[in-house]
């Protein structure tokens, strides 16, 4: 096959575009440090008093879901701000401290900006199913600790989730969207 002057700039051209259209690789995330507060005061409830580690408990499980993004010199801090636990809408917990739902915000802070570069917010609601049982099949509710522990990890999971979504050219000071 012969190729005139004509084919072979536009095969050139071709290559180009295609090059030119391959999207560049992302910088990567590096998180240095994940901090939560849980901040009930703008509500009357008692959920600190019946889980007084909550926090802590999610900045181990959030930090665990970011591990492949954490550096112990990143540029990046995601602080995350619990600012609902209740049950069924109800913020004063029971003696039991059953609650099924965790509403908060995560935001990711880097280089060159005071105020946060994202703002996402979570909300993680456990419902109750209904389902066919066979009549020889009992059903246990799970215990007050592993309730506790499955939407730990699910609100955990995400912020680790959404954050690990994130690109840096996205993170742009004062572009973070306020919903709050």
């Amino acid at each position: 096959m012969k190729l005139t002057a004509k084919r072979t700039a536009l095969l050139s051209l071709l290559a180009s575009a295609s090059l030119a259209a391959t999207p560049l690789m992302a910088e990567p995330l590096d998180i240095s440090e994940v901090e939560v507060v849980t901040d009930l005061e703008a509500v009357d409830a008692n959920a600190l008093d019946r889980w007084p580690e909550i926090a802590a408990d999610l900045t181990v499980a959030i930090t665990s879901g970011l591990d492949e993004l954490m550096e112990e010199d990143g540029r990046y801090s995601v602080s995350v701000d619990v600012t609902e636990i209740s049950n069924a809408g109800a913020t004063m917990l029971g003696e039991d401290g059953e609650f099924n739902r965790i509403e908060g915000w995560a935001y990711v802070n880097g280089p060159g900006s005071d105020m946060p570069l994202e703002k996402l917010k979570i909300e993680l609601e456990a419902e109750e199913g209904v389902a066919l049982v066979p009549a020889d099949v009992t059903i246990k509710a799970p215990e007050r600790e592993s309730f506790y522990d499955a939407l730990v990890a699910g609100f955990a999971y995400e912020v680790s989730s959404d954050v690990s979504e994130l690109q840096t050219e996205w993170l742009k000071p004062d572009q973070a969207e306020d919903n709050s």
